[in-house]
């Protein structure tokens, strides 16, 4: 059976135009055992910097209610060090595209959590940066400490 027939469903859920997107690799044969390939929404101006191969942290910005009640916005780092597959990128950058990373079935769990509960955005790592770092929550009160 063609390849291509067997990515399009996926090219169908990522909204991917192009099939190329994952390099010379279909997704399929890009993944290891016991990895996934997840989708995720990312703001167009975003993705200028990413390519296929790169590795990302992925960080949820959301609303919370802090103490007496007080609302605010906070920052967490929820996935570390996760290799992107595919980028699509939208016409214009205001516009939301799509990251396709390769991830552990647990991480998949917390990736379709933030896409629910929360806004996404990415942080490119440099080559070769592969460590995990202990991250506390941002907050915009702690920016100006």
């Amino acid at each position: 059976m063609n390849k291509l027939l067997l990515l399009l469903p996926l090219i169908a859920l990522c909204g991917c135009r192009r099939p190329e997107m994952f390099g010379r690799r279909f997704a399929s044969e890009a993944m290891e055992n016991r990895y996934r390939a997840v989708t995720i929404p990312i703001n167009g101006y975003e993705l200028r910097i990413v390519r296929p191969g790169d590795r990302v942290d992925v960080l949820a910005t959301f609303d919370s209610t802090g103490a007496a009640g007080k609302k605010m916005m906070l920052t967490a780092t929820v996935l570390q060090n996760v290799r992107v597959l595919g980028v699509e990128r939208p016409r214009r950058g205001e516009e939301k595209g799509s990251l396709v990373l390769k991830l552990n079935p647990n991480e998949a769990q917390y990736a379709a959590l933030g896409v629910k509960q929360s806004d996404l955005s990415i942080a490119l790592r440099a080559k070769g940066d592969d460590e995990t770092y202990p991250m506390e929550m941002a907050t915009f009160l702690k920016f100006f400490r």
